[in-house]
């Protein structure tokens, strides 16, 4: 039998709720309840909790209900967070920066010196720096940097 882990189901929620965001559309959190099957005040403590991230942001609500004022829209933040790859191959190593909708934002390459050590210790850390400064990207909303050795 299943052990019930309070916190697995919360984050379970939470990803159930960042996901539905995917397709780009916004979403009331009346919208978010309805389609999850999550409760109300559940679904209302996660999103603060994703706005406070900056994951979701408000929007002007574009829907108008036929009966008091409009709901208020959320849709996912693309540029709340970053990730950076790594990518070493034909002779060249390409650093890229995405953002959370998977948007490729820029890439820099420059050829492979060896030893492999000071590429990593120098010019990589220097390129990954660079990339951030220049794309205006607070280093604290980097997730993660992933390496691609063939």
């Amino acid at each position: 039998m299943a052990e019930f882990v309070p916190s697995l189901l919360k984050e379970e929620n939470s990803r159930l709720i960042y996901n539905l965001f995917a397709d780009g559309k916004a979403y009331s959190k009346a919208d978010i309840s309805r389609l999850t099957g999550i409760s109300a005040p559940t679904v209302i403590k996660i999103i603060d909790a994703h706005i406070q991230k900056k994951v979701l942001i408000n929007t002007s609500g574009e829907e108008v209900n036929s009966v008091g004022r409009r709901p208020n829209m959320l849709i996912r933040n693309p540029k709340a967070y970053y990730a950076i790859g790594v990518d070493f191959q034909n002779g060249k190593v390409r650093v890229g920066l995405v953002d959370l909708a998977g948007v490729l934002v820029e890439v820099c390459e420059k050829p492979l010196r060896v030893p492999l050590s000071e590429l990593l210790t120098n010019d990589v850390c220097r390129m990954i720096d660079d990339l951030i400064e220049r794309n205006r990207v607070e280093k604290e909303r980097v997730l993660g940097v992933g390496l691609g050795l063939p």
